[in-house]
């Protein structure tokens, strides 16, 4: 049912959403990726609004509630969840939950929410933003960005086990988490490490040389700090650097994109796990995730799940 807008500021927002999607009018509990929205024209929501009204939203506000009516809501009532870094989807199924560490700190890793749906409404999803997504200082170690996470999940889920996995610069963080709950006493059947590289696999030597790093970045494609998102990707880049991994008795599910079909460094990936099993899903480092491969993605995803459950219960059982 169309409701239109009952105040001017959601009259203000659906001109804009209006706009960006390229449709003549948006009901107020519309969902801004329901009806055609996708990471990049949230970043340019995001700026437009900052732009026409002078308030910051962080990705992460769209993240909680993508509605015109649920955002107005937010910022009239002082709760724009810019801090909030991890986000409960589905929080109660019944399956092992899955912590999802995204690693997507340009587009705000919206591609979580399809994943959570086509992983069903029995499966938990608890999606973890990278640091600096949502504002606050950068820890300058995939260690200190673990832990950090490691209490922001304890805050909502106090106990496994737990599934963790993530993408890219997500996956060293949802490896080391996965090592810290462990060393706690909790139990993680399974960690999924999507499409990265092996912790300094591709990148080594380590150099505290400056230039040097630079020069490294330059060539894997890194730009040199001059915003925000530049200056967000070349840390995270540093803190990747600098991790070198330590072997878990953890079962590892490798999760690769297509383009190219498989990795000479998963063999270090494995070095550090008990066991291993690997994945190849249609696309490249990024559309593996996204809409026209998303489905096989969350089904290999719920695959790993499965297994994990079965593993758990034998566990439970003895």
């Amino acid at each position: 049912m169309h409701i239109a807008p009952r105040d001017t500021l959601e009259g203000m927002f659906a001109d804009l959403w209006a706009r960006l999607l390229g449709v003549d009018a948006v009901s107020v509990h519309d969902s801004f990726f329901d009806i055609g929205g996708h990471s990049l024209l949230a970043a340019r929501l995001v700026d437009e609004i900052e732009r026409e009204i002078g308030i910051t939203v962080p990705l992460t506000a769209l993240f909680v509630d993508d509605t015109i009516a649920g955002l107005a809501r937010s910022i009239r009532e002082g709760q724009l969840a810019s801090n909030v870094v991890v986000v409960p989807l589905h929080e109660r199924g019944s399956r092992l939950p899955l912590v999802y560490l995204h690693g997507d700190y340009f587009g705000g890793g919206f591609h979580s929410q399809a994943l959570a749906r086509w992983l069903g409404p029995d499966q938990p999803v608890y999606v973890v933003h990278p640091h600096g997504v949502a504002g606050g200082p950068i820890p300058a170690t995939i260690e200190a960005m673990a832990a950090e996470r490691l209490q922001a999940l304890r805050e909502l889920r106090p106990h496994g086990p737990y599934v963790i996995g993530g993408h890219c610069n997500g996956a060293y963080v949802a490896f080391e988490l996965a090592r810290r709950l462990i060393a706690e006493g909790e139990a993680v059947p399974a960690v999924i490490i999507v499409d990265a590289a092996a912790p300094n696999a591709a990148i080594d030597p380590v150099s505290d040389d400056p230039v040097a790093t630079a020069t490294l970045a330059a060539a894997l494609g890194i730009p040199p700090p001059t915003d925000r998102v530049s200056d967000l990707g070349y840390r995270l880049f540093n803190a990747m650097r600098g991790y070198r991994g330590h072997s878990e008795d953890v079962h590892l599910a490798i999760v690769r994109s297509g383009e190219p079909a498989e990795s000479a460094n998963d063999r270090k990936w494995s070095a550090l796990a008990s066991s291993v099993e690997r994945h190849i899903v249609p696309g490249d480092h990024i559309t593996l995730v996204l809409s026209a491969n998303g489905e096989r993605f969350a089904a290999v995803i719920r695959g790993v799940i499965d297994r994990a459950m079965a593993r758990e219960g034998r566990r439970t059982e003895a």
